[in-house]
């Protein structure tokens, strides 16, 4: 009873540390890591011995969670500079200043490096 007790007292611990830590700007593939070690974690003091187990989940969730959110994060990128791309390949170029469109492909500029 005491070991479940430690595990829920150090779950809710990782928990408040996790909500302090995501306030600050992070990438999606900490925050992935933030999150699957925390979830690692109680899963695995849930499961296996409340120390070691903890440790091994608390690993292979936070390397599951980034890579995961890294993986979702190139996803969007791609996604993003597709559709630009695509958008700007169809033909023309809206100015700014009017809503004309010019479509002389010596009066087109090259498109921005867009990096997100």
């Amino acid at each position: 009873m005491k070991a479940k007790k430690a595990v829920l007292l150090g779950v809710i611990g990782a928990l408040c540390l996790a909500t302090l830590l995501t306030g600050c700007e992070t990438t999606p593939a900490q925050s992935g890591a933030l999150g699957g070690g925390v979830i690692g974690a109680a899963a695995g003091g849930l499961i296996g011995r409340s120390g070691k187990g903890a440790l091994i989940g608390a690993g292979a969730g936070a390397l599951g969670g980034a890579l995961l959110n890294d993986y979702v994060d190139k996803q969007k990128k791609d996604s993003y500079n597709s559709g630009y791309n695509q958008g700007y390949n169809q033909g023309g170029v809206t100015s700014p200043q009017s809503s004309t469109t010019t479509t002389a492909p010596s009066q087109q500029p090259t498109p921005p490096q867009t990096t997100i």
